[in-house]
């Protein structure tokens, strides 16, 4: 699912990040931080995420 989504980190919001699959949602109206059939992707989206503040910092 990676391909076509967008994950939403907002560092100063605490429990407000936003996962949408903009294949399948282009207008990001669905939230899918707290669907189970996206764990897998929201993990890899959050791997991805700290790797790059990581090599940034």
């Amino acid at each position: 699912m990676a391909v076509g989504v967008v994950l939403g980190h907002y560092t100063e919001l605490e429990g407000m990040d936003e996962l949408y699959d903009i294949q399948a949602d282009p207008y990001e109206m669905k939230n899918l931080i707290g669907d189970s059939a996206a764990r897998g992707t929201l993990k890899e989206m959050q791997g991805e995420l700290s790797r790059l503040l990581k090599q940034t910092a």
